[in-house]
C-alpha cells in the first residue's frame, strides 16, 4: 500500500503539493523499519510535516525464512608426500559460518585445532596426516536466525 497525503488539508482551502521523504532506513527490504516525513505546503508557500514509521514485511508478514546457501572452496596441495587444503567459506547474503575439522587432519591456521565447533573468521589451513582422511563440515546462520544445514567435505 503506497503511502497517502491526499487527506491532508489547508484552513484557506490552497494546498498545493504534498511530498513524502524517506528520512531513515535502507532500501525498502523485508522486516525493516523506515521513516517517512510528509511535507504539505500551501499557495502562500507555507508548509507543514509529519513523519511517521512503517515496518516493511513480505506478503504474509512471516518475515525471511530462507536459509543461506554457503559455498565451500578447497584448494588442495601437496608438499613432501603431505596434503594440504586451503578452505574458503562464502555465504549468499549476510551470515555466521560455522566449521569443525574431525579425523585425520588438523589446523594448522584460521582455527583453533580442535574437534569443536568454530566460528568462521577468514581463511583456513589442514594439514592431512599420512594416509589420513578428515570430514570438514560447516553450515551458515543468517542474520533472522536461518540454519542451514550442515554440508560436509571429504579431506584426503
Amino acid at each position: 500500500m503506497p503511502l497517502d497525503g491526499s487527506g491532508s488539508s489547508d484552513p484557506e482551502d490552497n494546498l498545493v503539493s504534498y511530498q513524502w521523504t524517506q528520512l531513515s532506513g535502507p532500501a525498502v527490504t523485508q522486516n525493516t523499519a523506515l521513516q517517512f516525513e510528509l511535507t504539505v505546503t500551501d499557495a502562500a508557500a507555507q508548509s507543514a510535516t509529519d513523519s511517521v514509521t512503517v515496518t516493511v514485511q513480505p506478503v504474509g508478514g512471516e518475515g525471511d525464512t530462507t536459509p543461506p546457501i554457503t559455498t565451500g572452496t578447497f584448494t588442495r596441495t601437496t608438499s613432501k608426500g603431505l596434503v594440504y587444503y586451503a578452505i574458503t567459506l562464502s555465504a549468499n547474503e549476510p551470515a555466521t559460518s560455522h566449521f569443525r575439522l574431525t579425523g585425520q587432519a588438523h589446523i594448522t591456521a584460521g582455527g583453533a585445532d580442535s574437534t569443536d565447533w568454530q566460528v568462521y573468521t577468514g581463511p583456513i589451513s589442514v594439514a592431512v596426516d599420512k594416509k589420513g582422511t578428515a570430514s570438514f563440515d560447516y553450515y551458515s546462520v543468517d542474520t533472522a536466525g536461518n540454519t542451514e544445514a550442515t554440508k560436509t567435505e571429504v579431506l584426503q
